[in-house]
């Protein structure tokens, strides 16, 4: 992306690297604590569901109610709640620790795309642009080689397909 932005190789791992300090940096407690908390969320909620779908609505409401609050008694759970944030805490902090691929994919884009185009001497609008761009350029396009270095990219950060075959 450098040689888009007019950056020589150096200068734009040196501006990469300032901005990955900075998105570290801004794990502080209420960033880090947000993004704990929306990820253990995600995974009670499948949990909760899970947990209420099976109960029987027959009988009074008193005895439905019951039914209820004590289905979701977190020792009821298939992973208890206390595990669940404690594992979403442990992968957060060590995405942070070793700047890893992890990393990458725990940064909140919503939240560090104007400080990443800022850093780069662009606007998110533009930047969001110059990646759109890349992506449906043609071959004979300059922007085309970006574009498959950031579909590479994509790709690498994404799970395996996987494979239905019919029965």
């Amino acid at each position: 992306m450098g040689t888009h932005l007019g950056k020589s190789a150096s200068e734009f791992d040196d501006l990469y690297a300032a901005f990955l300090s900075r998105a570290e940096a801004s794990f502080s407690d209420g960033l880090l604590a947000k993004q704990v908390s929306e990820r253990f969320r995600r995974r009670c909620e499948h949990q909760f569901s899970a947990q209420l779908n099976s109960l029987s609505l027959s009988g009074t409401l008193e005895q439905v109610e019951t039914q209820h609050i004590d289905e979701l008694d977190p020792a009821k759970w298939e992973t208890p709640p206390a595990k669940v944030f404690a594992e979403e805490r442990a992968k957060i902090e060590q995405a942070l620790a070793n700047r890893d691929e992890a990393f990458h994919r725990l940064l909140p884009g919503k939240t560090l795309l104007r400080d990443a185009a800022r850093m780069f001497g662009m606007t998110a609008e533009s930047y969001v642009t110059l990646v759109c761009s890349a992506l449906s350029a043609t071959d004979a396009d300059p922007l085309a080689t970006l574009g498959k270095n950031i579909e590479s990219a994509l790709s690498d950060c994404l799970p395996p397909r996987r494979t239905i075959t019919a029965a």
